[in-house]
């Protein structure tokens, strides 16, 4: 950030000068028939004995999963640094977060479970994930997380037409897949209309 400090978005662990001041948790990681939050063991045992000062933060409708593997300071935060700002997702009922970062080189945009950028595989495993919507060769919205995690098609929709507007956005970092960095907003837009009306 600005001042220095570190944000870091369920992160490996580095040695830093200096030591991270938040960890962010955008929600909880999707598994078929259940929500649960995972990669936030390492955060509880390595990362808060390492830095307890460290902060958590995890959306509202997330904070009872996270919480039960690591304790959540905080449903929203600002970061006293107006190139960092965590949003919490319309439409997902609370548990769903996004990161936007803005920085010279242009703007960013971190997400969770909402879209999904994963080249389809081979093998069995592959044909399931492909013919379950997750995979492909395009970022989508797969139909389980939209009927696990989308309520309100409209807010999500309003949203992501929202993020496809972002001034200078060259990038969408999502949890799964490779990172979209051509024509990101396109691609917001595509999403945004695949959820109709």
């Amino acid at each position: 950030m600005s001042d220095g400090d570190l944000a870091v978005l369920r992160g490996g662990l580095p040695d830093y000068e200096r030591p991270p001041v938040v960890e962010v948790v955008l929600g909880v990681q999707l598994r078929p028939l259940q929500l649960r939050a995972i990669d936030l063991g390492p955060l509880r045992d390595i990362w808060k004995d390492r830095y307890p000062e460290l902060l958590v933060i995890a959306p509202e409708g997330a904070r009872v999963q996270a919480a039960d593997v690591v304790p959540v300071d905080f449903t929203s935060i600002d970061f006293g640094d107006p190139a960092v700002q965590f949003v919490t997702v319309p439409g997902t009922e609370q548990r769903e977060g996004a990161l936007i970062v803005r920085t010279a080189s242009g703007t960013t945009l971190v997400v969770n479970e909402i879209i999904w950028n994963v080249d389809d595989r081979p093998g069995l495993g592959g044909w399931l994930f492909r013919h379950a919507g997750f995979t492909g060769h395009e970022p989508k919205i797969p139909t389980f997380v939209a009927l696990k995690s989308i309520k309100d098609k409209p807010a999500l929709k309003g949203q992501l037409e929202q993020w496809a507007s972002l001034v200078g956005l060259e990038r969408i970092i999502v949890s799964h897949g490779a990172i979209v960095s051509q024509n990101p907003s396109g691609v917001l837009r595509g999403l945004a209309a695949s959820l109709g009306r």
